[in-house]
């Protein structure tokens, strides 16, 4: 067949190739993705691994691109060929490996590839005065001032206006019902032994609780000279990432027996979570008021009415990852189906 379509005319014979199932078309496809899925690409003798679970094959096939006799061979199509699988490598090398606690491995297609979002910079303790001295400081100054950790007067980083956060760093109105989250307080321990039971608490958390965190978890940072504790949480399907960060009130003395814990759970990407952050911080406070001498709270439709009247009927969405108001009844019962093509507009109307 593709001996005969070399006497047809030339756009004959590119209309033909580009048809789904012809044999050219598979020639190409094949090469490609031969290409494509292999594992390394060498330039000017500088290996560049591919994990194959990022384009969804464990195949191996590695070429080379280097100067001298072993170029003279390559052709043009060769070197964009390993520049353009360079080009992918390096755009997000570390979103394509599962944690190692996930509850599956899944198999995706090279058009499927996750979806993690960038980590933000300044996430932390920091000081954070462009939230109080905006108006006395410049905007070079207050920049500045946040690129430094400030680990005896630090905070952590306050929510955007998406109901996909909290923070127990908020705006009274702005925040209130909507991203604000109390310190949890602990008791009868000192704030050393208050972080250990921190960690502990983290480190059983079990992926895929109540179907939410299926891609697992990893501690980023840990930190108990200063008391701080950094975690990325995965979903499954999509592999999105939520930051979620836990602090000792610094200025806390070591010798104290009563002191707060701050927190931070946000979304990186989308305007909702559909009650994933939410879901999440309220096991472990469950768990961890377990441990004794803590008082911890939980993220309700009575206490925050204004991120669950927006995560409810998102949940009805085409592209949602699931039915909120089926995953969460209580919380969305008065929510739960308001006819609202933008969920956006309960807030306003909340408001108003």
């Amino acid at each position: 067949d593709m001996a005969q379509s070399s006497f047809l005319p030339k756009q004959q014979r590119r209309a033909r190739a580009a048809l789904p199932g012809s044999p050219a078309k598979k020639a190409r496809q094949h090469v490609l993705g031969r290409q494509l899925l292999g594992s390394c690409a060498v330039i000017g003798g500088l290996c560049l691994l591919l994990p194959g679970s990022l384009l969804g094959s464990s195949e191996s096939l590695c070429w080379s691109v280097s100067s001298g006799a072993a170029a003279a061979g390559k052709t043009r199509r060769d070197l964009l060929a390993a520049a353009g699988v360079a080009t992918l490598l390096s755009g997000a090398p570390q979103s394509s490996y599962a944690f190692s606690n996930s509850v599956a491995k899944i198999k995706r297609a090279m058009n499927d590839a996750k979806k993690p979002g960038a980590k933000l910079a300044d996430l932390g303790l920091r000081e954070r005065l462009y939230l109080t001295e905006a108006a006395i400081r410049s905007q070079e100054e207050l920049q500045a001032l946040n690129e430094v950790e400030d680990t005896e007067k630090g905070i952590l980083k306050e929510c955007d206006n998406y109901p996909h956060c909290f923070s127990t760093t908020y705006t009274e109105g702005i925040d209130t019902g909507y991203h604000d989250l109390q310190p949890w307080r602990f008791s009868g321990k000192d704030p050393a032994t208050a972080f250990k039971e921190v960690v502990e608490v983290v480190q059983a958390y079990p992926p895929g609780q109540n179907d939410i965190d299926g891609g697992g978890w990893k501690i980023d940072r840990e930190e108990p000279n200063i008391r701080y504790l950094y975690v990325m949480y995965e979903s499954l399907k999509r592999g999105h990432r939520d930051d979620v960060e836990f602090a000792i009130k610094p200025g806390t003395p070591a010798s104290a027996t009563e002191g707060e814990l701050l927190i931070r759970s946000s979304s990186r990407l989308g305007n909702w979570d559909y009650g994933v952050n939410a879901c999440r911080l309220n096991r472990i406070a469950d768990d961890l008021a377990k441990k004794g001498g803590w008082k911890t709270s939980q993220i309700t439709a009575k206490t925050h009415p204004r991120y669950w009247s927006q995560n409810c009927p998102a949940g009805d969405m085409r592209k949602a990852p699931f039915v909120t108001r089926e995953k969460f009844p209580v919380e969305c019962q008065k929510w739960g189906d308001t006819g609202q093509e933008d969920p956006g507009r309960i807030d306003q109307m909340y408001m108003g």
